[in-house]
């Protein structure tokens, strides 16, 4: 079973309208989008996407790919401990993780700084044990990482820091040991450890071995559509992107793309107007 990232990017605590539809992606149909040589078509189909207000958000429920609506009645509780969250299941801009003497915590705050943090497990004692923006949290069972976004406009994408606990006398080492070319919209680690990375336009694996990344897919459309989660499939044969409008579906072997929805109603149009001038901009 694939092991996965925490909370890459958090929930906004606002409800979405109820609606019924399955969870379970396996049951969903897909929605093909128009080839790039129909580029009206598909440029109508995108922004349809682009504006669309729902979110999906990917969960394991019995070792199947389940997903649904972030800010909907039952969302999702992120990880987090009762003294910081009070009864609330969704936290917007602060990441948790639980560790062997409490909790770590990172937050992005502003473009200025953020921190990642430690607290011991009632919340009575805490220090900062890193500044920097830490966008998300990366956690198998056998290790502990956390993603601090770039310090500075035009400089490469998110770095990938490793957190290792030495013990109660030293506590905890930070140290940074790759820096990937993009933002990092999500993330999940394979059953052989290496990390299969959402990137803003592509889709990569990394090796925290050998310290080395690959690109599997690249120009890929979903960076318009925010991705906020990945999990891969128990046999590892798929991937699943959650993130607007749509889940995707990735096959691991031949990296062909599906778009994923539960229900036909739920996928958004543009207005008469707006297609009109969608179509008139890309040449109809």
């Amino acid at each position: 079973m694939a092991l996965v990232l925490t909370g890459l990017l958090f929930l906004a605590p606002a409800r979405a309208q109820e609606l019924v539809y399955p969870g379970k992606v396996s049951l969903w149909k897909e929605e093909l989008r128009p080839p790039a040589s129909t580029r009206a078509d598909r440029a109508v189909w995108d922004k349809a996407a682009k504006w669309s207000k729902l979110q999906w958000a990917l969960y394991y429920s019995e070792g199947e790919v389940f997903a649904r609506l972030v800010g909907s009645k039952g969302d999702l509780p992120q990880p987090c401990p009762a003294f910081y969250c009070r009864g609330k299941n969704v936290i917007s801009g602060v990441h948790f993780v639980e560790v062997i003497d409490g909790w770590l915590s990172g937050a992005a705050q502003t473009e200025l700084g953020g921190e990642l943090r430690w607290y011991n497990s009632d919340g009575s004692k805490t220090r900062q044990i890193h500044h920097g923006r830490i966008v998300g949290m990366i956690k198998t069972q056998a290790h502990l990482w956390a993603l601090e976004g770039a310090k500075e406009r035009g400089s490469l994408g998110d770095t990938l820091l490793d957190i290792t606990y030495l013990g109660p006398d030293k506590k905890w080492q930070i140290k940074p040991v790759f820096q990937f070319p993009q933002t990092v919209f999500s993330a999940t680690v394979t059953a052989s450890g290496d990390m299969i990375v959402i990137l803003a336009d592509a889709l990569a694996r990394y090796s925290p071995v050998t310290g080395e990344m690959k690109m599997l897919l690249k120009r890929s459309s979903w960076g318009p559509l925010t991705p906020n989660s990945c999990l891969l499939s128990k046999d590892e044969k798929f991937l699943f992107v959650g993130m607007r409008q749509y889940v995707i579906e990735v096959n691991m072997e031949t990296y062909a793309v599906r778009y994923l929805i539960p229900l036909k109603k739920l996928q958004n149009k543009l207005s008469e107007l707006e297609e009109e001038q969608t179509r008139l901009t890309h040449g109809r």
